[in-house]
């Protein structure tokens, strides 16, 4: 007699290894075009042509473009489709637990310098969009305030060691680690003239570390 049960495991398995397939298609596509051609002119029509899967998998997947683009921004942000965020990942929490103060900001900038490295076409992509589409600048500003809450533990672990320049308060510390580390710095610096990521990495920790750090810390 036939096994009804595992018959219908396979099916439920093959399903699924076909939906990821287009999903993982859906999501290259969607960032190539959203880069190369804007997100304001790309359809899902398009995306769906280039991806070679129909309109309503890319709307049964993810409903609007601007579900789709938020869905991009996570992904490429946390390098992986996991929901866990990123201040709770383990290599984040060992990076504000470490207990030399120059050696956490070190942490910290490779940590950022990896994150710009995978997300330098995200930001362009909301930047661009940002200034026509108020969807989109919302997003942006979140992203944004959301950054700058992130970066709070950082500058709150570096005052906890006593390590902070006397007139620096946490909130000063925080607004530093903010702006200097922003993607905005990055892309000016990496992709505009051209650094290497290394250097960039190198010039942030530096630039921190003289910053914020007194001495007998830096």
């Amino acid at each position: 007699m036939p096994n009804v049960h595992s018959r219908r495991s396979s099916q439920s398995e093959r399903r699924q290894e076909k939906t990821e397939i287009a999903r993982r298609k859906i999501i290259e596509t969607a960032y190539r075009l959203f880069r190369d051609d804007g997100y304001l002119v790309t359809t899902f029509e398009k995306i769906a042509e280039e991806a070679q899967v129909p309109v309503s998998t890319v709307t049964g997947l993810y409903g609007t473009k601007f579900m789709l683009l938020d869905v991009l921004v996570k992904i490429y942000t946390r390098g992986d489709d996991s929901p866990t965020i990123i201040t709770s990942r383990t290599w984040w929490q060992a990076m504000l637990q470490e207990p030399n103060a120059t050696e956490q900001i070190r942490a910290y900038v490779k940590t950022i310098r990896v994150i710009h490295e995978r997300t330098v076409g995200i930001v362009e992509i909301i930047r661009r969009a940002a200034a026509a589409d108020a969807e989109i600048a919302a997003m942006r500003k979140v992203l944004n305030d959301g950054r700058l809450e992130d970066v709070r533990p950082v500058a709150v672990s570096l005052a906890a060691k006593g390590a902070l320049i006397a007139d620096i308060s946490i909130d000063r510390a925080r607004d530093i680690l903010w702006t200097l580390g922003s993607a905005d710095t990055y892309r000016a610096l990496v992709v505009d003239l051209h650094w290497s990521a290394e250097e960039y990495e190198i010039w942030l920790s530096h630039l921190l570390i003289t910053s914020l750090l007194r001495k007998g810390f830096s």
